[in-house]
């Protein structure tokens, strides 16, 4: 694939090619690219530098991992994590960090070397991880965060919920609904049904501050 990427002398553009491998995500054929990837082309960092996530972000992951491992019935349920990727249809491919998944819809015929093209249960994010090229579309941020959750709901997801590091708030969509909440990430939420979880509180017991 092409994108207009680097400034060439004089302010004008040059075409630069952009790996495949560098490519995260494809929403409604726009590419949402691994965050850091201009840094990675311009030979300011490696691909490894850019791949792996933050140490906010593993602690939130690993204690949201281990509460749904405490209640979920794992003979009914899988817990997939490590960007578990979704086929949702052409041009269309999405990763996310934790997806639960029923074993009575992600079945044996449809485990492979592919994306899973059936819907998780429900999606956890936790902070963003990817970036647009302005020269490719007019979408911001935000507009993903939004468009992202809205396709996967459709797509048959019963809750979504995305948590931001950087504002300390969380987005809590469900299937069904007109209107998400969103939440200060210290406040208590349902992470599963009967379960609930604070992060802030969490990360505040850890003497975690951020």
């Amino acid at each position: 694939m092409e994108v207009s990427d680097v400034t060439a002398p004089y302010g004008t553009r040059k075409k630069i090619t952009v790996p495949e491998h560098l490519l995260k995500e494809t929403l409604e054929g726009v590419h949402l690219y691994h965050k850091g990837y201009r840094q990675v082309l311009n030979q300011e960092k490696t691909l490894e530098e850019i791949m792996g996530c933050s140490t906010l972000q593993f602690v939130i992951l690993n204690y949201l991992l281990n509460l749904l491992h405490k209640f979920i019935d794992i003979e009914q349920y899988i817990i997939g994590t490590n960007e578990a990727g979704v086929h949702l249809g052409f041009k269309k491919n999405l990763s996310n960090d934790i997806a639960i998944y029923e074993w009575a819809v992600l079945t044996p015929e449809k485990i492979s070397k592919n994306y899973a093209d059936v819907p998780p249960k429900m999606v956890v994010e936790v902070d963003i991880d990817f970036e647009l090229d302005e020269e490719e579309t007019d979408l911001t941020t935000l507009d993903v965060v939004h468009e992202k959750i809205r396709k996967m709901l459709d797509f048959g997801t019963q809750k979504f919920i995305w948590i931001f590091s950087a504002s300390k708030k969380v987005i809590i969509a469900e299937r069904g609904q007109t209107k998400w909440e969103t939440i200060d990430w210290d406040e208590n939420f349902e992470l599963w049904p009967g379960q609930t979880c604070n992060v802030g509180a969490y990360l505040a017991g850890k003497n975690i501050a951020v």
